[in-house]
């Protein structure tokens, strides 16, 4: 092996660079121009495709990793610091923020509470994997129950100023989530896929129970892999069926806000069939329909409780004959009439509001009591 002299170093230096087998090097002349060119070529690059470009770099570099074994006891579990866990939505994975569900306040509390009495929770679920060159425990299944540690820490390190208002000593924040551990219940999944799809499903049988629209989301998200997959025959109804949904409405519903907000058809954001594109399209026609009654009947309500304080106001025959000026005396007979109008006033707007239209079918058009 040649050592690395000062003579060497010398004659490398001075060594003329040899063409190579993609021809001459560029000048000086026409290196200037290809970094203008390349400048230029960058300033048109959206913003939007600057971060996907970037997305797809930190994408390319995610690992998933399997569980430290030596660490992992016989019942499956290990012992991991606070801080290692990762949320779903903080990895590259496309997709991880729509497996996430929505931290529910008083479920996260009252695990808090369980936790301070001295209850012990089940474990939470993670997969290994390295992020940005890091390795992380991204959590799976157990969100409430992570959220619920945290906050018991926090109320730890919290005061109040002299103005009441509570404060949190960050810095001994920080130290304590490096110190504690807790138990949990490594996965090993063997790919990206696998790991949302347990996301999705954690509480699908147990738990805080799924929203729809946590099943809608799953099933665009089915329908979304089948189309990469180039399986056509996978419908919606199948994404539905999947997603523990009794039918696809929800899935039609959410399919359309979605591609609403991205600008696009639903056709386009999600490559639907022309008869599925069509159940979208009803779908949309049948929930505008359903807002407008709904709007309408809220509108009835509103009517109808103002028409019945105009009848108590009718009742009151002070208050009438003090509103008509006629020194304190009105008929009986004619406040009786007053009554009778405002009662019958009051039936006629009931019985138009508790019949359907004719056409309509008369579920959607009974406005409720209360």
């Amino acid at each position: 092996m040649t050592q690395v002299t000062k003579k060497n170093v010398v004659n490398v230096e001075k060594t003329p660079v040899q063409p190579t087998l993609a021809g001459t090097p560029p000048t000086g002349q026409e290196q200037v121009k290809m970094a203008v060119e390349a400048k230029a070529t960058d300033a048109k690059l959206s913003k939007e495709e600057k971060s996907r470009a970037k997305q797809m770099q930190r994408m390319n570099a995610f690992k998933l990793l399997a569980p430290p074994a030596k660490y992992v006891k016989p019942d499956g579990t290990c012992m991991i610091a606070l801080n290692a866990l990762l949320p779903l939505d903080k990895t590259p994975i496309p997709g991880a923020k729509e497996a996430m569900r929505q931290i529910n306040t008083e479920h996260k509390e009252t695990l808090a509470t369980a936790l301070r009495n001295g209850a012990k929770l089940p474990p939470i679920t993670v997969q290994f994997c390295e992020v940005d060159s890091v390795p992380y425990a991204v959590v799976v299944d157990g969100y409430h129950r992570w959220n619920a540690i945290v906050d018991n820490n926090v109320a730890r390190f919290t005061t109040k100023d002299k103005d009441g208002n509570p404060v949190v000593d960050t810095v001994k924040l920080e130290e304590s989530l490096k110190e504690i551990n807790l138990v949990v219940k490594p996965t090993s999944f063997k790919n990206v896929r696998d790991l949302l799809r347990a996301s999705y499903t954690a509480n699908f049988t147990n738990g805080l129970p799924v929203t729809q629209e946590n099943r809608a989301r799953y099933a665009i998200t089915l329908m979304t892999w089948a189309r990469q997959d180039g399986n056509k025959k996978f419908s919606m109804r199948d994404a539905a069926r999947e997603a523990g949904l009794s039918n696809h409405a929800a899935v039609s519903r959410l399919l359309q806000k979605l591609a609403d907000k991205a600008g696009k058809m639903p056709a386009d954001y999600v490559n639907l069939s022309e008869e599925e594109q069509r159940e979208v399209e009803e779908q949309t026609i049948n929930d505008d329909a359903k807002k407008s009654v709904d709007e309408t009947a809220k509108s009835a309500k509103a009517f109808i409780n103002s028409a019945m304080r105009l009848a108590d106001t009718f009742s009151d025959a002070g208050f009438i004959a003090e509103y008509l000026n006629d020194g304190g005396h009105i008929a009986d007979n004619n406040l009786e009439l007053l009554k009778i109008a405002a009662h019958g006033f009051l039936d006629a707007i009931d019985q138009f509001t508790r019949h359907p239209v004719e056409g309509e079918t008369g579920e959607d058009n009974v406005i409720e009591e209360g």
